[in-house]
């Protein structure tokens, strides 16, 4: 099953519902600018998760500390024990009888919701489904979480995103920091991010912390005055480029060129491997192709994630904003 785009096009919820419907394994990866999630399924329930951005956040460790379950000074000891003795930090936990073994799955449990209460805050993006490979093929955590379950508590949590969001200003606003008494460490490395130079997205994105606790935490901090109201960003918008009218003829002439390119790459791909130098050239010159048809008529749009490209029509010529 080869299911790739981009999540403008095809909503989150949809994504998951849809290996969740058709039981597939597999791993779903969503990447944008500031992240890369990758979601773990078995029969189209999601048994694992991680997130680039928050994997200090969600872990195991700093997970019991935040609890109170083990001191900071414990949770060095733990680490240097796992190093010397080259076993896991939970099998480490479970020894010392910190934790029991549904703690732990209690905890995976809390890092998958924490991923997808991120993930359903994004609004661009590209993902992925394959259905070869796994993530945490080690784990000793056996889950079968459904999709639908997760997403019930993540759209709540959105409707909660969207509220705060209407009641501070606009997310290409800059904020600054008022007052920095009475901040706990927390809101310390949040707030602190408000330098005078960065909007309201940007630390959103930036934040150690998932979007939805970031926000929440910004949006208090703004009604009691901590934060002010600084500016807008104001940015150069480019100029439009100039698009030419495509004659009969023109269009003719340009799919010919672009379906002999196109005959090329097939004939290459049963010769030689997809990563071969040949390979590689002839789905550059198509791609440089497609890109000049964007630029000098509009009428394609081309979006490419991870060495595939996907060619569409489009009725106006706009900037791609796809995330490679």
């Amino acid at each position: 099953m080869a299911l790739f785009g981009r999540i403008q096009d095809f909503g989150i919820p949809e994504i998951l519902q849809l290996i969740s419907l058709q039981k597939k394994d597999g791993v779903l990866t969503f990447q944008n600018n500031y992240d890369l999630i990758e979601i773990g399924f078995k029969k189209g329930r999601i048994y694992a998760a991680n997130s680039v951005k928050l994997s200090k956040k969600l872990n195991l460790l700093n997970y019991l500390v935040e609890r109170g379950k083990i001191s900071i000074e414990e949770k060095e000891e733990i680490s240097k024990a796992k190093d010397n003795l080259d076993l896991s930090i939970t099998k480490i936990l479970l020894m010392q009888g910190i934790i029991d073994s549904s703690e732990i799955r209690q905890f995976v449990i809390y890092k998958i919701q924490e991923i997808i209460f991120e993930l359903i805050t994004w609004q661009k993006g590209a993902y992925k489904f394959e259905t070869t490979g796994v993530i945490y093929e080690n784990s000793e955590v056996n889950l079968e979480l459904m999709p639908e379950a997760l997403l019930m508590e993540a759209s709540r949590r959105y409707d909660e995103v969207k509220n705060m969001l209407s009641n501070l200003p606009p997310e290409d606003s800059i904020l600054l920091l008022n007052n920095r008494e009475n901040l706990n460490s927390k809101e310390i490395q949040v707030l602190s991010l408000f330098d005078g130079t960065k909007t309201l997205e940007e630390v959103l994105n930036l934040s150690p912390f998932n979007r939805y606790e970031t926000l929440k935490l910004i949006y208090y901090r703004y009604k009691d005055g901590t934060l002010k109201f600084l500016d807008k960003k104001t940015s150069q918008k480019s100029p439009k480029p100039k698009i030419h009218k495509i004659s009969k003829t023109e269009l003719i002439k340009e799919t010919k060129q672009l379906l002999r390119l196109l005959s090329r790459g097939l004939i290459s791909l049963t010769l030689y491997p997809k990563n071969h130098p040949i390979s590689l050239s002839i789905v550059e010159q198509i791609k440089s192709h497609l890109d000049s048809l964007l630029n000098k008529y509009g009428i394609f749009e081309i979006t490419h994630f991870e060495g595939r490209l996907s060619v569409q029509k489009t009725a106006m010529p706009y900037p791609n904003d796809q995330f490679t």
